[in-house]
C-alpha cells in the first residue's frame, strides 16, 4: 500500500488530533492536512474529495474515532482487481474497552461473502448505509455524481444506498474490514442519542433524500427499488424510533409524529397495508396522532414479548386492551391478523425408521398457540423447489411444553404444539423414478381461526441440526439439510464417489469413481478454499472401468493448498481467530458442470490424518484431515493438531468418559476445558496423550470450584482441548467428534440434581448443555406471566405463614447479612420456616434452611404468604407487601461510590433502573443502615422514607465473634491455603465503561501477577475476588500464589481470613476496617473513576484509610512493606473507622432481628 494518499480533514477538532495529523503530514508526504470550519461529516467528506489527486484509482473514508484491520484495504482492493466490481463493501465490528463484537446492522447483509453481486440479489444490502466500510472505484464514484448532504446527521445513506442501486456489481465481504467505535465517555455519538429530536429529524430527512433520488430516476426498475426501500424503512428503520418515543420527552414525541407521519404519508397506505397487524396499528396510531395509545401498545408488547392478543373466529383480529372503544376506534383492516398467523416450528429429533424419516418437533401459529390437543390439525407439506409437485404427510399431536418455553410470546400456551410425522421418500418419485432435486419442508395447520402455514425450522444440536442421510437404492439417497435454518430434503444420485486417499511425498492421491452421461474429457478436480473463495484445478487420470463407474485419480500437491492458506492469512482480518481452513473437493466437467464427490458411508474409506509440520510446538502444529461434510461430501480441513474423540462411554453422575486418537507419536499434555461462554467461566481437567490415544473424564460438575457442592450453571458449555501452558486468551478449537462416535450422542445424565446433556453441534463439534432446574412447564414466558399476574395475587389471599424468605443476589448464595440474620433467628429457636431463594441450584445451604427454586411456583407462593422477606438484592416489580408482611432490605453495605439517584453521570444511568427503584423502594418496610454516615446516603440515594434500622451490618458480626478464629481456620482449610503464608485479598469493583455487549462487566486486572508472584510469593498468597457483576478468568489461578475465589459464597469469610485487603473503590473497605488490618487502594484510574464514572460519596482521596497506589509496581512494593503501611496510616485508619463504621460491634444481627420481629 505504498501508492496511498490520506486526506485528513480538520473541521475544528477540540482535542489533540489536529496536532497528531500535522505530525503525520510533516514526516510522510502521503498524508495531507486540510482545515475547514465544522459543518458536519458530510461537509468534511466532500472537502476531502475535492483535495484528491487527479488519477486516484480508489476512494475510501474513515471516521476520526474508528480503526481498521491492517489488511482491510489490501483485501478489498485485491478483490476489486479480481472481480472488476464498482466497489467493495465489508463487514463491521463495533468496539469498546471490552473488545470487538459484531455490528448488529451489518450482520445480515454480510453473513456470507458474495462477489460480483447486487442489491437485487441481496436485498439486505439496503441496510448497508455507512460510508466507511467501502472502497470505491474513483471512476464509479465520479460517474455517480453524488455528494454527501451537509448539515445533517445520518448523511451516509443518501450516498451509500443510491450507489448500491447504480453499481453494475458489488463485492460483499463477510470479513470485518472496519472497527466502529462505540463511545463510552465524552459526548454521545449520533447513534447513541436515542431521545434527541435532532437525531430523529435528521434520520427521517436522510430517508427522504434517498426516496427523492429514487423518485427522480426514470428507468422502470427504480419503481421496484423504491418499493423495496420503503419496505425496509417501514419494517426496520422507522421502528428504531419506537422505544425512544416511549422514553423521550414531549419534544421528541412531537418530532416523531411530524416527521414519521410525513414519511408515512409519502410512502402511502398500500405499503402499510401489507405489514403485520402490530406494526400496522403503530403506524395508524402515528398518523392519527394517538401517541399515548402508541406508547401503551409498546408497553403492552414489552410485557408480552411482542404478542398481539387474538380474538375472533375465522378472521381473527388483534384485541388490545388499551384501545378506546376496542375495534370501533380502529378500522377492522388495521387489526386483522391474517398475515401474522405464521406457523413457528422447531425440530427436536430426526431418525430413519423402516425407510421413513421420522421428525419430532413442535409447530404452532404465532399469536394463537395450541393450548389443547384438538386445537390444531397439522400436515407436513413437501414442495418441490423447482417444480409444481406437492406431497403431504400426516402428523400426530403430542404434548410438548418445550414449545411454550420456546415461544417468544407470553400470552398463549403452546403445550400441545408437539408433533411427530413420518416422511415416506417413495412419494417423492416422479412417474416411479427418482429424480434429483430439492424439496422444501413446510407445515400447514387448520384451526378455529383459519389456515396457517410456515417452514420447518431445524434445532441446534444432534439430529435436529445435522440430519442422517438415507440410501433408497444403490445409487440414490435422501439428504435432509438445513438452509438458512429451514429444513430441505434433497434427492441426490451418486455421480462421483471417493474410493481412497493416501499421501505420498507431499502429494495427496485422491481416488474415486465417476458416473456421468456427459463427456468426461477435460474433467478436472477442483479444490475450493472456503475461507478465501480461491479455487485450484488439478488434472484427473482415468483408469479402466470395470462397469459403468469410471475410476479416476487426482494428485494434489499439499504445498499448493498451504500456499493459499498462508496468503489468505496475510489478508484475512480474522486470521488470528481461525483455527482451521476448509477445502471442498469437486469434479469440474468441461461444460462447467460441477459434480460433488460423495463419501459413501456404505464403503469403508481410510481418511487422511496427516501432520503438516510435526516438529512445530502444540498450538502451531497443523494437520490435514479428510472427512465428510454434514451432507456426506468430501472436504479437507487444514487445522491445528488436536485430540479427536472417537468413543464416548461410562456416563455417570460426575460426567462422561471420552477416548480418542491423536495424529502425533509420543506423549503430549493437554487440558480438557469446559467453558461457559456468557459467564466466561472455565473448568480444567488434565489429559495425557500417549502414542496416539487418550482417555479422559469430561466433568459434568464444577471442578476445583470453591462454590460448594453445586451443579454446573445452566447454559451451553463449550468443550475444547488446550495444550498445557498455552495462552488461554488465544482461540482454541472446540473438540471434534469422529464420525464413528456420532451415534453415541446425545448422552444425558443427572448431575447434582440437574439434567446435563453431551451434544453434537455443527455436525462434529462437542458441546455440553446444562439445563435449567426449572422444567419447560415452569420457565415458559406464558407460565411465568400466569405466576406473576394470577398465581401470586391469588396466593396473597392465603393466610400468612410463619416463614422467612431470604433473597441474595447472584444465585442466592448462603452469604451476607441474610445469612447472619438467618443464623440469629435459628439461634433463638423461633418457630419459623426458613426458605432460601436459590437460582439454578447454585447455592449449598445448611440443614436449617430449605431451598426455593427461584421463579418456581413454590417461590411465588412463598413470596405471597411468608410473614417476612429478608433481601440484600432488588426484588422483582410484581412483589408488593400485603398487610402483616414485612420486607427487610439489608442492602450490601455502606456505599463508597454513588448509587441510585445520587449517580450524576447520565451516560451510565439506566432510566428503567431508576424507575424500578422508585417503584420498589416504597415496598421496603425496613432498611438496614450500617453507620450514621450510611443512613444519610441511603435515604437520599433511594429516596427512602420508611423505617431505617441503624444497627450496623449483620454480615460483619463474625469479624467480632469469639469464634472467628475457628471459622477462619475452616475457611482456610476449604480454600487449601498454606498455613505459613499471609493472605492478601484483592477485591476490585466493576467499571461501568467495561460493560460487555451481551451483559455483565469484564474483569480488568491491572496487577502484574508475574511480578507480584516473584516478589511476594514466598510469603504471601493472593486471593482474587472480582465484583459479582464481573466475568472473566483469572490468570495464574492455581499456581500456588493466585487463587480465584470469585465463586466462594460469602465475602465476609474472605475478609475474615485476609491479612491485608487490596481494593480500588469497593464498599468492602467499610467492612474490612473492623478487623484493624491494613487496606491498600490500587487506584490506577482514580481521576477517571472520580470524574467520569461513579464518583464517591465522601472525600475519598483525603480520607482513605490506606495508601492510594497508581501502579502495579507501587502496589507490589507496598505489599512487601505491610508493617510500614499500617504504621503510616494508623491515624487515618482510626478516624475512618470512627466516622464510617460507628455501629458495627458484633451484635448487629440481634438488633436487626429485634427490629424485624418488633
Amino acid at each position: 500500500m505504498s501508492d496511498l494518499e490520506c486526506i485528513m480533514v480538520d473541521d475544528g477538532s477540540k482535542d489533540g488530533s489536529a496536532a497528531i495529523a500535522e505530525a503525520f503530514a510533516a514526516k510522510d508526504s502521503r498524508f495531507r492536512l486540510v482545515r475547514k470550519k465544522n459543518a458536519g461529516l458530510g461537509a468534511a467528506r466532500n472537502t476531502g474529495l475535492l483535495h484528491l489527486t487527479e488519477g486516484t484509482e480508489f476512494v475510501a473514508f474513515v471516521d476520526s474515532d474508528d480503526t481498521l484491520p491492517p489488511s482491510a484495504y489490501q483485501l478489498m482492493i485485491s478483490t476489486l482487481d479480481e472481480t472488476g466490481s464498482d466497489f467493495a463493501t465489508g463487514n463491521v465490528l463495533r468496539f469498546r474497552a471490552v473488545g470487538h463484537y459484531q455490528s448488529g446492522g451489518h450482520s445480515k447483509p454480510f453473513r456470507h461473502t458474495r462477489l460480483k453481486t447486487h442489491i437485487t440479489e441481496i436485498p439486505a444490502l439496503v441496510t448497508d448505509r455507512t460510508a466507511w466500510n467501502k472502497v470505491y472505484r474513483r471512476s464509479f464514484w465520479d460517474a455517480a455524481g453524488l455528494l454527501y448532504p451537509e448539515g445533517i446527521l445520518y448523511e451516509d445513506a443518501p450516498v451509500s444506498v443510491p450507489h448500491h442501486y447504480l453499481a453494475k456489481s458489488v463485492d460483499v465481504l463477510s470479513e470485518p474490514i472496519y472497527h466502529w467505535r462505540e463511545r463510552e465517555l465524552g459526548e454521545m455519538s449520533i447513534t447513541q442519542m436515542r431521545t434527541n429530536p435532532k437525531g430523529l429529524i435528521d434520520r427521517v430527512t436522510s430517508m427522504e433524500l434517498v426516496r427523492s433520488w429514487l423518485l427522480k430516476q426514470t428507468a422502470p426498475k427504480y419503481k421496484e427499488y423504491l418499493r423495496s426501500y420503503d419496505e425496509n424503512n417501514l419494517v426496520e428503520e422507522i421502528p428504531m424510533f419506537f422505544w425512544s418515543v416511549v422514553d423521550g420527552e414531549q419534544d421528541y414525541r412531537d418530532a416523531y409524529q411530524e416527521c414519521v407521519g410525513r414519511l408515512l404519508r409519502a410512502i402511502g397506505p398500500e405499503q402499510v397495508r401489507k405489514l403485520r397487524a402490530p406494526l400496522r396499528l403503530k403506524y395508524h396510531l402515528t398518523l392519527q396522532g394517538r401517541i399515548d395509545e402508541f406508547v401503551e401498545q409498546m408497553r403492552f408488547e414489552a410485557e408480552s414479548n411482542g404478542a398481539a392478543p387474538a380474538r375472533g373466529m375465522l378472521r381473527p383480529y388483534a384485541d388490545y386492551p388499551f384501545l378506546r372503544g376496542g375495534r370501533k376506534s380502529v378500522p377492522a383492516d388495521v387489526l386483522r391478523l391474517d398475515n401474522a398467523l405464521v406457523m413457528r416450528s422447531r425440530v427436536y429429533e430426526s431418525a430413519w425408521e423402516d425407510g421413513k424419516l421420522r421428525l419430532t418437533g413442535h409447530a404452532f401459529p404465532e399469536h394463537l398457540g395450541v393450548e389443547h390437543k384438538h386445537d390444531l390439525v397439522r400436515m407436513l407439506v413437501l414442495r418441490e423447489a423447482n417444480g409444481k409437485r406437492i406431497v403431504t404427510f400426516k402428523t400426530k399431536a403430542q404434548y410438548a411444553p418445550e414449545a411454550t418455553a420456546s415461544s417468544p410470546h407470553d400470552i398463549y400456551s403452546c403445550d400441545w404444539a408437539g408433533f411427530t410425522s413420518y416422511i415416506d421418500p417413495e412419494k417423492l418419485k416422479k412417474r416411479g423414478q427418482w429424480q434429483d432435486g430439492s424439496w422444501r419442508v413446510l407445515i400447514g395447520g387448520v384451526g378455529k381461526a383459519g389456515v396457517y402455514k410456515g417452514r420447518i425450522s431445524g434445532g441446534w444440536a444432534d439430529t435436529a441440526q445435522s440430519y442422517p442421510t438415507h440410501w433408497v437404492d444403490a445409487t440414490t439417497r435422501i439428504v435432509p439439510i438445513l438452509r438458512d435454518s429451514f429444513l430441505h430434503l434433497t434427492v441426490e444420485t451418486l455421480r462421483a464417489a471417493l474410493t481412497g486417499l493416501q499421501a505420498v511425498d507431499g502429494v495427496i492421491e485422491l481416488r474415486g469413481t465417476v458416473r456421468s452421461t456427459s463427456n468426461l474429457s477435460g474433467l478436472r478436480l477442483q479444490m475450493h478454499h472456503s475461507e478465501s473463495g480461491n479455487k485450484i484445478d488439478f488434472p484427473v487420470e482415468f483408469g479402466t472401468p470395470a462397469g459403468r463407474p469410471v475410476p479416476f485419480t487426482a494428485r494434489i500437491p499439499i504445498e499448493a493448498l498451504t500456499e493459499v492458506r498462508d496468503k489468505w492469512a496475510e489478508l484475512d482480518p480474522t486470521a488470528e481467530t481461525r483455527t482451521s481452513d476448509h477445502w471442498y473437493a469437486k469434479l469440474l466437467l468441461a461444460d462447467k458442470t460441477v459434480l460433488q464427490i460423495m463419501v459413501d458411508d456404505r464403503v469403508p474409506v481410510q481418511h487422511l490424518d496427516l501432520p503438516l509440520n510435526p516438529e512445530a510446538p502444540l498450538g502451531s502444529a497443523r494437520v490435514l484431515v479428510s472427512k465428510p461434510t454434514d451432507t456426506g461430501h468430501l472436504q479437507f480441513s487444514d487445522q491445528l493438531v488436536q485430540p479427536v474423540v472417537d468413543k464416548i462411554t461410562g456416563a455417570d453422575e460426575d460426567g462422561f468418559v471420552l477416548s480418542g486418537r491423536f495424529p502425533l507419536p509420543g506423549e503430549h499434555h493437554y487440558e480438557l476445558v469446559i467453558r461457559h461462554g456468557w459467564r466466561e467461566e472455565d473448568y480444567l481437567h488434565p489429559l495425557v496423550v500417549r502414542d496416539g490415544r487418550f482417555e479422559v473424564k469430561l466433568p459434568a460438575v464444577p471442578i476445583g470450584s470453591f462454590a460448594g457442592r453445586v451443579p454446573l450453571h445452566k447454559g451451553t458449555w463449550e468443550v475444547l482441548f488446550r495444550p498445557v501452558g498455552a495462552d488461554p486468551e488465544l482461540y482454541w478449537p472446540k473438540v471434534q467428534v469422529a464420525l464413528e462416535a456420532h451415534t453415541s450422542l446425545p448422552a444425558e445424565i443427572r448431575a447434582r440434581g440437574k439434567q446435563v446433556v453431551l451434544e453434537r453441534r455443527y455436525y462434529d463439534t462437542l458441546s455440553l448443555e446444562a439445563h435449567s432446574d426449572l422444567g419447560p412447564h415452569e420457565r415458559s414466558g406464558f407460565r411465568q406471566r400466569q405466576l406473576r399476574k394470577e398465581i401470586y395475587p391469588a396466593a396473597k389471599n392465603k393466610p400468612l405463614r410463619d416463614a422467612v424468605v431470604y433473597n441474595v443476589a447472584n444465585g442466592g448464595q448462603y452469604a451476607g447479612s441474610p445469612r447472619a440474620i438467618h443464623e440469629e433467628l435459628v439461634r433463638r429457636g423461633l418457630p419459623l420456616e426458613h426458605l432460601w431463594t436459590v437460582d439454578d441450584q447454585q447455592a449449598e445451604l445448611p440443614q436449617s434452611a430449605r431451598g426455593l427454586r427461584q421463579w418456581s411456583p413454590e417461590w411465588f407462593d412463598a413470596l405471597a404468604t411468608a410473614k417476612y422477606i429478608v433481601t440484600s438484592a432488588h426484588l422483582p416489580d410484581f412483589v408488593t407487601p400485603r398487610p402483616g408482611q414485612v420486607i427487610l432490605q439489608t442492602w450490601l453495605g455502606t456505599p463508597l461510590k454513588r448509587i441510585g439517584h445520587d449517580f450524576e453521570k447520565i451516560w451510565f444511568i439506566d432510566s428503567n433502573y431508576l424507575k424500578h427503584l422508585d417503584r420498589e423502594v416504597p415496598t421496603w418496610g425496613k432498611l438496614i443502615s450500617g453507620s450514621s454516615f450510611a443512613t444519610t446516603v441511603l435515604r437520599r440515594a433511594f429516596k427512602f422514607e420508611g423505617e431505617m434500622l441503624e444497627t450496623g451490618y449483620p454480615h460483619n458480626d463474625i469479624l467480632f465473634s469469639p469464634d472467628r478464629e475457628k471459622r477462619a481456620a475452616e475457611v482456610r482449610r476449604r480454600l487449601g491455603l498454606p498455613d505459613d503464608k499471609k493472605v492478601v485479598l484483592y477485591a476490585p469493583t466493576f467499571r461501568e465503561d467495561r460493560k460487555r455487549p451481551h451483559g455483565g462487566y469484564q474483569i480488568d486486572l491491572r496487577i502484574d501477577l508475574d511480578a507480584a508472584r516473584a516478589a511476594l510469593g514466598e510469603d504471601q498468597v493472593l486471593l482474587v475476588r472480582p465484583h459479582s457483576n464481573c466475568h472473566g478468568t483469572i490468570p495464574g489461578d492455581g499456581n500456588g500464589y493466585v487463587y480465584d475465589v470469585s465463586r466462594y459464597p460469602d465475602m465476609t469469610d474472605l475478609l475474615l481470613i485476609a491479612d491485608a485487603l487490596v481494593t480500588d473503590y469497593s464498599a468492602s473497605i467499610f467492612d474490612f476496617v473492623n478487623t484493624g488490618r491494613p487496606v491498600l487502594f490500587f487506584t490506577y484510574d482514580l481521576e477517571h473513576y472520580r470524574d467520569n464514572l461513579c464518583g464517591f460519596t465522601f472525600d475519598f482521596e483525603q480520607e482513605a484509610p490506606g495508601p492510594l497506589l497508581a501502579t502495579s509496581q507501587e502496589l507490589v512494593k507496598a505489599l512487601g512493606e505491610l508493617d510500614k503501611v499500617t504504621a503510616d496510616h494508623r491515624e487515618a485508619y482510626a478516624k475512618f473507622r470512627s466516622n464510617y463504621c460507628d455501629l458495627d460491634d458484633g451484635h448487629a444481627a440481634a438488633r436487626v432481628v429485634d427490629g424485624l420481629l418488633g
